[in-house]
């Protein structure tokens, strides 16, 4: 696996040279894998095909983010590239259970026969319950109303995110961390009721929320696009917050 790796991100950065932020994700991902190679327990066959799809994945929705001359010019305004492959080395490196959220159900190692799973669970959950892990939409069962149906350009904004914690989203949080107000957020009726922000980003956990939880198909993709242009510079404003209060937070425990 590590020699995949290596062979791939030699490519990357002889094609994009070694500022390629992509390209330092996957070499983060190549060294959490080399510093824990003894760990047999944790990095098992399915956990190699984890790691593959979400590097794809990376790759995919980085160097299909086209920018021009203007956006390198304001770059606070425009919609850059974005790798979410720093988080997954951490949590590679602290033997995290790993589910990318898009992960295709094809690539589960799972029986003949899945074990039955209860009403409204999303097939993945069933794939990984059967190898006697437990995926986060199960954690948070009762708490949350989980929607596996999302967009896949937010399901790859989300995820580090959703790497972080099963909370449903503050967006008052996330977006002041931008400098941003709700209000930036683009509005969108369904059936002439607004729609769920949380629910569209996959977890909805207001009990009796008034909101739209709208179906995948019922959400239009100029939505997603204006959704994502927004939201996407701020989560990792959002994250970098909160690991400085959480490391606040330790340090006067200590």
């Amino acid at each position: 696996m590590i020699n995949t790796i290596t062979a791939y991100v030699i490519a990357v950065v002889t094609l994009f040279a070694d500022e390629c932020k992509h390209y330092k994700g996957v070499w983060a991902v190549r060294m959490a894998l080399k510093n824990n190679e003894d760990a047999q327990d944790f990095y098992k066959p399915q956990t190699y095909r984890e790691i593959c799809w979400t590097i794809i994945a990376d790759a995919r929705q980085f160097l299909s983010t086209v920018v021009d001359e203007d956006d390198f010019k304001n770059p606070q305004f425009a919609q850059m590239p974005v790798t979410n492959l720093a988080y997954t080395a951490q949590q590679l490196n602290h033997k995290r259970p790993f589910q990318p959220m898009d992960f295709p159900i094809e690539w589960v190692s799972v029986p003949s026969v899945l074990p039955s799973i209860p009403s409204g669970q999303p097939p993945i959950a069933a794939a990984y319950s059967s190898m006697g892990r437990t995926p986060q939409v199960q954690q948070t069962a009762g708490l949350a109303k989980i929607n596996s149906d999302v967009h896949q350009p937010i399901q790859r904004m989300m995820a580090p995110y959703w790497a972080t914690t099963t909370s449903s989203p503050n967006f008052h949080k996330i977006l002041a961390a931008g400098g941003l107000r709700l209000n930036a957020l683009p509005q969108q009726m369904v059936n002439g009721v607004q729609i769920c922000y949380h629910h569209a980003t996959g977890r909805c956990s207001k009990v009796g929320c008034n909101r739209a939880h709208a179906e995948k198909a019922h959400i239009p993709r100029d939505f997603v696009t204006a959704f994502c242009n927004v939201v996407s510079p701020c989560i990792p404003l959002f994250l970098a917050q909160q690991q400085q209060q959480n490391q606040g937070h330790n340090n006067k425990q200590q």
